[in-house]
């Protein structure tokens, strides 16, 4: 993931780039976009963006693609914490 939290600064380009990689990640890894964690987490996307909020752009990207990661292995899904 591009970014850094703490800079709260409105970037449309970072914003839209973070946005196609973690698009581009369910896609690559064949996971199911209508997966509800996801299909929430793209609704915080889309509603950090409107608001231009960039830290909450890069924290709900993040949140997709650890998700998605999370379904295309899902032994990680199963793992009790350590």
């Amino acid at each position: 993931m591009h970014g850094n939290e703490s800079d709260t600064s409105w970037n449309e380009p970072l914003a839209v780039a973070l946005m196609v990689e973690a698009d581009s990640l369910v896609e690559g890894l064949g996971v199911s976009g209508l997966d509800p964690e996801i299909v929430a987490c793209a609704g915080e996307v889309v509603a950090a963006h409107k608001r231009r909020d960039m830290a909450s752009v890069t924290v709900a990207c993040r949140m997709v693609c650890e998700r998605a990661r999370a379904l295309a292995n899902p032994k990680a899904l199963t793992r009790s914490p350590a």
